[in-house]
């Protein structure tokens, strides 16, 4: 049951993400920039060949199979983790969600992702990337979180 929420919750993504992507090839140039809210963000189509925030160009293909392996443990982990563990379980769906979303990209776009969201603060990305940062920035929370229970336990010793 529980491998059956995190398959839910990361097909939803996937369609998402993959639906956006689609979107966006579909209705843009490669380059175009189109204006959503002036100065703040722009579609802009871009392909990474590289891997997050525009790194290792041209490496992305030979990476797609870690993307693959992050998935599977991610979804290994999900089902070992305790109910209680809201946070961790919210990250590793999102992680898993990012790493197929681009995997898939990879593999059917001659190892190409398709980025179309542009901040104009970090590289131009997608609907993957950003549930691959928010995965991170959830673990770092609950690590510190952990760290901070633990040195209580350990004080209160």
């Amino acid at each position: 049951m529980r491998l059956l929420k995190y398959v839910s919750w990361v097909t939803l993504i996937l369609v998402i993400d993959q639906l956006t992507k689609w979107i966006a090839r579909s209705s843009l140039v490669e380059a175009q920039q189109v204006d959503v809210i002036p100065g703040v963000l722009q579609f802009t189509l871009v392909y990474n060949t590289g891997v997050a925030f525009g790194l290792f160009q041209d490496f992305g293909v030979w990476l797609a199979p870690i993307a693959f392996i992050v998935a599977v443990v991610a979804a290994i982990a999900y089902s070992k983790v305790e109910t209680g563990e809201r946070l961790y379980r919210v990250a590793l769906i999102l992680v898993g969600a990012g790493a197929i979303g681009n995997f898939i990209d990879r593999i059917f776009n001659a190892g190409k992702v398709t980025d179309f969201i542009n901040i104009h603060i970090i590289h131009v990305f997608n609907v993957a990337d950003m549930c691959i940062t928010i995965a991170v920035v959830l673990l770092m929370i609950k690590f510190i979180m952990d760290a901070k229970q633990e040195a209580a336990k350990d004080k209160a010793a």
